[in-house]
């Protein structure tokens, strides 16, 4: 199974971003709708929801940063996004402290399939509080997937497909971009398949989830080849 993320829901580019969205479901199984915090001027994955046919929703993951919000909004959140027809919510912590994303975890998954965002140090009050998905944080190294441990909870790997420009700003972030991802940039396709299929051997894994650079030229071609070849190992 592949989770893309859609673009930025930037209000200026609003109508753009929705094409965008639909070409992208023709592609991949599932599209993740990112959350922002209020300071920035972007619309809420509600809009792109309600813009979005039964059919599309019912493949959409929107996203709550829970840390942004207090509790009381984040659960307004969680039903705008079951009435809106969603069948599943990603839940992140985000940088905000106003509210813990395991306290919005609880209430979630009673109305919804709920991800987390996968971290040690968190995994087991996430599985606790009723996470029933993971997603890892970007480029995971097989030596940190050998310290999961699965119950029945379904896990996708994460990963980059952007240009160099696009993986030295995230290495300026303090986020961690494998050599060779970033000294051939044309290769990391052939670079997610290798990493999965390693870390198939391992682990149940249940697909990825793909943060993809839209701006890069010929996106759609970079990601159908992605995942043809993840199709072809079974993901």
């Amino acid at each position: 199974m592949i989770i893309v993320e859609a673009p930025r829901l930037r209000l200026s580019k609003f109508f753009e971003v929705l094409e965008t969205a639909k070409q992208t479901l023709k592609v991949v199984d599932f599209l993740s709708i990112p959350d922002v915090p209020f300071s920035k001027p972007d619309a809420s994955p509600c809009l792109l929801l309600s813009k979005l046919s039964d059919s599309e929703v019912k493949r959409a993951i929107p996203v709550i940063s829970a840390g942004h919000r207090d509790h009381i909004s984040n659960v307004s959140m969680v039903k705008s996004y079951v009435a809106l027809g969603a069948n599943a919510t990603l839940v992140v912590q985000g940088d905000g402290r106003i509210s813990k994303a395991s306290e919005l975890i609880k209430y979630a998954s009673k109305l919804i399939k709920t991800g987390s965002v996968f971290n040690a140090k968190t995994y087991n009050d996430r599985i606790t509080a009723g996470a029933s998905f993971f997603v890892t944080q970007l480029f995971p190294t097989i030596d940190e997937l050998k310290r999961v441990r699965l119950q029945e909870q379904e896990l996708y790997l994460s990963y980059f497909l952007s240009d160099k420009a696009g993986y030295a700003r995230l290495a300026e972030l303090g986020l961690r971009v494998p050599d060779k991802v970033y000294e051939r940039p044309d290769s990391v396709a052939e670079y997610i398949i290798s990493e999965v299929s390693a870390a198939k051997r391992l682990l149940p894994i249940s697909g990825i989830y793909l943060v993809l650079s839209y701006s890069i030229a010929n996106w759609e071609k970079e990601l159908e080849k992605v995942t043809n070849n993840l199709k072809q190992i079974g993901l």
